[in-house]
């Protein structure tokens, strides 16, 4: 039996190298989610990109549609007949309306009545029909960023696509999208070879036919043949080649037929900063820097890769040396106006740069990160006041630079630089670098406590600000990015354990504004956003319930929520987490059921307890001592093996002992008794947010 294949492609205009991988994957799970939807199934998927094309191929498909009978439902069996036998009047429209056949009526009970009844046998939607159903949709649903209007058709997409090419095995599905007609052409490399030709089947459409057409159409292929040439050239000039995968990502994503070459610059631009050099280099214009393989010094060389084929390659190579030394050209001209200004003169210059329109001047920016950095610094030991001042002081000059203004992603650095070059301390310098990280959610942590200090109150000034005026991020939108400074500050409080209620560290920040009005609600809702950013970013690590059981109490030490999460997680593995949970539910199920309320004021009578009920109020009273008596050495880890153990002692009391005693006194006695431990529980999480885990 032969194979159904299911082939797409768009042929597109240069799609952006930063978004096409994005793009396939998102098209791939659109079109895969309409299959299943539809009841289609497949062996084998290949996906293919290039700059200029997306493309699906699906093989072995097989359509699930069974044969549907469906059973349309008359008038009632004594109204279809008169008295003489002869159908009536409703029966006669009913057998117009849906042609029916005298002989195929049946008589079927529906709800206890008897109806006449007829079925139709409905066959299943074809697969090719099923396809030429869900391609429109699945191409209108490819979401893509930046989206323009390109033709008349009113359809927005990234970049206008040029042809759209659809085939059920060698037949042409057709479609009307985009102001184009799908067909069963393709075309070869747009420089060398910018024709169209016919593919005459589905299966046709493979890596090793279009290498013919001097396109490599696996993504995956590009890339190894990119990094294997990077390879054979470190061995061959004994050269150094770092190379990131994203830029390699990113390159691979630009051509379509890849040629790697080497080219040099002027030996006086290796006087410009290093990471000056690779930004230009890898951010720019996309090269690989080159290194000396001995001291991984920076050489006057690079790397780049070429999308044709040349007999004169050195023209290309010449093209992208006068293109990179034009580049060296204009940094050493913002080099030399720049630092014609000392550096911390630029101070003066940040009142002329307005942080928000609403929220006043990078200068007034700085003096709020001053006041908080400090309060916050009391807080974390072994901090330089002086050092601190100065940093933040001189954190936002380079914004105030020739450079800066040319390449922002350079802020940060920039400032780094220059201070080092007016001779400020390497904290200092560093700092000033450091206090933009973390820049993205994966992204590395400052090193120095002074850049985690300034991080934190300068993103915290940030967010409370935005929250003051009401522009806090929706769904789908965060102009001031402060969903990732949320999960940058949460970052650098767990990872450099950085202990204090957060709530206070917001009211400095929003008293650095001089706001009055509404602060306590303000402080609700910022609480609110960093507990739902919390929960985002760790439920990767941790399940939601495990989180959820401790955001809900009134803590606003992050660092403490995440201690306890830690360790419910690490016991969740264990034997006695089942008895933990169990023996918590039960206690909340009898407290419930017995109407138990702790606003009662019922007193224990020590007098009719037994001698276990003894030992477990002996237990529970330790518990409550080291709870109040709570230090800053206090370790939850401790604290979660004595509940462990009460759960133990609870089972065996449990076991010999009805808590709904005939008497009384006994009865409140342990009540009283059950609820000091859901108190105990309730110290550590709110136990009742957790799943009860399968018995080990």
């Amino acid at each position: 039996m032969k194979k159904n294949i299911f082939l797409i492609e768009l042929i597109i205009e240069d799609l952006p190298a930063y978004q096409l991988s994005k793009i396939l994957k998102e098209f791939l799970k659109i079109f895969l989610e309409l299959l299943k939807t539809n009841n289609i199934v497949w062996d084998k998927i290949q996906k293919f990109s290039t700059p200029r094309r997306l493309a699906l191929k699906i093989i072995d498909l097989k359509n699930n549609n069974k044969e549907q009978t469906i059973r349309i439902k008359g008038p009632l069996l004594k109204n279809a007949y008169k008295k003489n036998g002869n159908i009536t009047q409703d029966t006669q429209k009913w057998i117009k309306k849906f042609q029916i056949n005298k002989k195929n009526i049946k008589k079927s009970i529906i709800n206890k009545k008897k109806y006449l009844t007829y079925n139709i046998k409905k066959n299943s939607i074809t697969l090719f029909d099923v396809l030429k159903k869900i391609i429109p949709y699945a191409l209108l649903k490819i979401p893509c960023k930046n989206a323009m209007f390109w033709n008349e058709s009113n359809i927005k997409f990234i970049r206008p696509i040029r042809n759209i090419l659809i085939l059920f095995n060698n037949i042409v599905i057709p479609i009307k999208l985009f102001g184009l007609t799908s067909n069963s052409t393709s075309m070869g490399h747009f420089f060398l070879d910018p024709y169209f030709f016919s593919i005459l089947h589905a299966n046709y459409y493979t890596e090793k036919f279009y290498i013919k057409k001097k396109i490599l159409i696996n993504q995956k292929t590009r890339k190894e043949k990119i990094f294997f040439d990077l390879i054979n050239i470190m061995k061959d000039f004994s050269y150094f080649v770092d190379i990131k995968n994203s830029l390699l990502n990113e390159v691979t994503s630009m051509v379509e037929w890849p040629k790697v070459l080497i080219g040099s610059f002027s030996k006086k631009f290796l006087k410009i900063p290093k990471s000056i050099l690779i930004y230009v280099m890898e951010k720019q214009q996309k090269y690989f820097p080159v290194y000396s393989s001995k001291n991984k010094k920076l050489l006057n060389t690079f790397i780049c890769v070429s999308n044709i084929e040349s007999k004169n390659f050195k023209n290309v190579i010449l093209g992208n040396e006068n293109v990179l030394s034009a580049r060296f050209n204009d940094v050493l001209f913002f080099l030399k106006k720049d630092l014609l200004i000392p550096f911390e003169n630029r101070i003066n210059l940040l009142k002329n740069i307005s942080f928000h329109y609403k929220l006043g001047t990078l200068f007034e920016k700085i003096l709020r990160i001053q006041k908080v950095s400090i309060w916050l610094s009391k807080k974390i030991k072994n901090v330089n006041l002086k050092l601190l001042t100065r940093t933040i002081q001189l954190s936002k000059c380079d914004l105030t630079t020739l450079m800066v203004f040319e390449y922002p992603e350079l802020q940060g650095i920039i400032g780094s630089q220059y201070s080092k070059f007016f001779n400020e301390k390497k904290e200092i310098s560093c700092s000033i670098k450091e206090h933009y990280f973390p820049k993205f959610s994966t992204d590395h942590l400052p090193n120095y406590t002074i850049a985690q200090i300034i991080s934190i109150t300068d993103k915290l000034d940030t967010i409370t600000g935005i929250f003051s005026i009401h522009e806090e991020p929706k769904k789908n939108s965060d102009s001031y990015a402060i969903k990732r400074a949320a999960i940058g500050i949460l970052r650098i409080l767990i990872k450099y354990k950085i202990k204090i209620r957060f709530d206070k560290l917001i009211k400095h920040s929003l008293k650095s504004y001089s706001i009055k009005k509404n602060v306590k609600e303000l402080i609700t809702k910022i609480l609110f956003f960093f507990k739902k950013k919390f929960q985002q970013f760790y439920t990767k690590k941790y399940s939601k319930d495990l989180i959820q059981s401790i955001l809900v109490l009134n803590t606003t030490n992050f660092l403490d929520i995440y201690k306890r999460i830690f360790i419910l997680h690490k016991y969740k593995k264990k034997k006695q987490y089942y008895l933990i949970i169990v023996t918590y539910k039960r206690i909340d199920n009898i407290l419930k059921k017995l109407n138990y309320s702790k606003n009662l004021i019922v007193l224990i009578n020590f007098k009719f307890f037994n001698t276990t009920e003894k030992i477990l109020f002996q237990k529970i009273q330790n518990i409550q001592k080291k709870i109040q008596n709570k230090t800053k050495k206090f370790c939850y880890l401790k604290f979660f093996k004595k509940i462990k153990k009460l759960c133990i002692l609870l089972k065996k009391f449990f076991e010999n002992n009805l808590i709904n005693h005939e008497n009384t006194i006994i009865k409140n006695n342990r009540l009283i008794l059950m609820n000091y431990v859901k108190e105990i529980f309730f110290y550590f999480a709110d136990f009742s947010c957790l799943k009860i885990p399968k018995k080990k």
